[in-house]
């Protein structure tokens, strides 16, 4: 189980580094927090 674990947490990291990559090449951070899935 520990495997599974480690691999989640590979994948979360690189999630986090693809959306931290995407605000600051588009630097529009207000924009991204208007969008629906913030909640309004």
């Amino acid at each position: 189980m520990k495997k599974f674990y480690l691999v989640l947490k590979i994948l979360l990291i690189l999630a986090v580094l693809i959306v931290l990559a995407y605000l600051v090449t588009h630097g529009d951070s207000e924009v991204i927090l208007e969008k629906p899935w913030f909640g309004e």
